[in-house]
């Protein structure tokens, strides 16, 4: 009984299965469960509603349904995009019901370029630890995103001299931290020359913040992230904690 196990009302965990429904999180009574579990437990651990945590949810799994793997399941992909949040919250200075609002258009993005969602949390999590709120630190990432994908023909200029990669083929090769590591490395951390790169403001400050000590921030907490969605225990023990603290 979901409405007992998440301590909501049972007109909200309806709502939660009807919009499971509509997003197309599950097409079987056991499908639909599953998702409404991962969502309910990461809306007790998130301290935020149900609806939130469905929506962001399932708006982050439509957005890379083409990279499930073979008998992967929605709520399967549901639960790591969950992980990879509550990563961000641990080593950032995020919260779940933050990056529901604002990480959307970034994840869009990343995954267009073939760029795993970790990448994007573990990016989120560097900067909003440097004290960049969530919702700028999310517009600065797509942008920088956006700055590797499409450059400006100056920037590209420099890209190609300074022998930098850039497009969705290197994004998706390197990953995002591959490419910043690279422009850190090309440009010496160079201020000016990083500001030519990225000429966008919010670029700029997204790449100034990650790449300004190498990148070893950024990586070093996408290395951490990939761990705990490797294990797949964080959502469920930030839930277990919550749950026994609020009962």
């Amino acid at each position: 009984d979901f409405a007992t196990k998440f301590g909501r009302p049972m007109s909200d965990v309806n709502e939660a299965v009807f919009q499971t429904i509509s997003a197309s999180m599950g097409d079987s009574e056991e499908s639909v469960r599953s998702f409404v579990d991962v969502a309910g437990q990461a809306a007790t651990a998130g301290f935020t509603n149900l609806e939130t945590a469905v929506n962001a949810l399932s708006n982050i799994t439509n957005t890379y349904s083409d990279s499930l793997e073979e008998n992967e399941t929605k709520a399967m992909r549901a639960k790591k995009v969950a992980d990879a949040m509550f990563a961000a919250n641990k080593f950032g200075k995020t919260t779940f019901g933050e990056m529901s609002q604002f990480i959307s258009k970034a994840a869009v993005t990343a995954s267009s370029a073939g760029v795993r969602f970790e990448e994007v949390t573990a990016a989120l999590a560097a900067m909003t630890k440097k004290g960049i709120n969530t919702a700028e630190s999310s517009t600065a990432i797509n942008q920088a995103l956006l700055g590797v994908l499409s450059p400006t023909k100056k920037s590209e200029k420099l890209f190609k001299r300074l022998g930098i990669a850039f497009g969705p083929a290197a994004l998706e090769s390197k990953g995002f931290a591959g490419v910043l590591e690279e422009v850190a490395q090309k440009t010496g951390g160079n201020t000016k020359a990083l500001k030519m790169l990225f000429p966008n403001v919010r670029a700029f400050k997204a790449v100034l913040a990650l790449a300004s000590d190498g990148g070893a921030e950024f990586n070093k907490i996408l290395a951490q992230t990939n761990d705990m969605v490797d294990a797949g225990t964080i959502t469920s023990e930030k839930f277990g904690e919550v749950s026994q603290t609020l009962g």
